[in-house]
């Protein structure tokens, strides 16, 4: 780790390093350079490599490592643990933290915590009030945030030029609250989204030379189609810039109604059409 240039690891674990000892150039350079079997030298190259960076969370209390992220695990992993906090059944909730993972399972005001592996839960190790996991959360998800912006720059100083990602998804993604969370970290983090209501098709461009379209427009369906023609590229990425702009941002409130909304809209027009019939007879 010395010899790459990467910053000295924390005491509580020799192979994990604290994100705020990333706050120059080189260290992130250094850094991203490290990550994959073979440095990163070329666009493609950050593109393919850059991903979510290994690690994650460690979560500690009065000075004693309750949890520590496993193999697997990435910074990718807090919205995991925000679920957990907000958890209130008796029952195991299985949160990622890699091989072995974590489950937390609610007692009153409290949370239990205990490993887990292959999905199994093993023996209680921890019990925590559910206001420290929940703040311990905010804190480690500003210090993420912090990391993001330096950590995109060093990608576009390898890369040559910027990196930029958007993503249009449907709104109906937004009722899983995991998923909700998952969207709204990397939408912070600048890897930008947008919400529309009308059906989508999946397609993928990647750094408008190459696109990726599903061979049957069937959700979950395997199988695509790779293009590389130009001029059919360019009328994707035209397609896509018209809905990016009629979608809405994914902070901002949906204009959508509850089953219970519609159920109340649904008797009122009914009422109405009957109230017209006996009016017209």
């Amino acid at each position: 780790m010395a010899a790459a240039g990467l910053p000295a690891p924390i005491a509580d674990d020799p192979v994990l390093i604290r994100l705020s000892s990333f706050t120059t150039g080189p260290a992130l350079t250094s850094l991203l350079r490290a990550v994959p079997d073979e440095p990163p030298t070329t666009r493609d190259d950050v593109i393919e490599y850059v991903g979510p960076l290994p690690g994650g969370h460690l979560l500690k209390a009065d000075d004693r490592v309750l949890t520590a992220p496993g193999c697997c695990g990435d910074l990718g992993d807090l919205a995991g643990w925000r679920a957990a906090a907000e958890h209130t059944g008796t029952s195991p909730y299985s949160v990622w933290t890699g091989h072995p993972g974590v489950w937390v399972a609610a007692d009153g005001d409290e949370l239990r915590l205990g490993g887990e592996d292959d999905g199994v839960p093993g023996p209680e190790i921890a019990r925590l009030p559910r206001t420290a996991l929940a703040g311990a959360v905010r804190t480690a998800a500003a210090e993420v945030r912090y990391f993001a912006r330096p950590l995109r720059d060093a990608c576009a100083r390898l890369a040559g030029d910027a990196l930029a990602m958007r993503t249009i998804i449907h709104s109906s993604v937004l009722d899983d609250p995991r998923k909700t969370a998952r969207l709204r970290e990397l939408h912070a983090a600048g890897d930008l989204h947008r919400v529309v209501d009308e059906p989508i098709q999946q397609l993928l461009v990647f750094d408008r030379a190459v696109a990726f379209v599903r061979i049957t427009p069937v959700p979950y369906s395997p199988g695509a189609l790779v293009i590389r023609q130009q001029s059919l590229i360019t009328t994707l990425i035209d397609l896509f810039e018209q809905t990016w702009v009629r979608a809405r941002e994914i902070a901002e409130p949906a204009q959508r109604l509850s089953p219970r909304e519609l159920e109340v809209l649904v008797c009122a027009v009914r009422r109405g059409r009957a109230r017209a019939t006996r009016s017209s007879s």
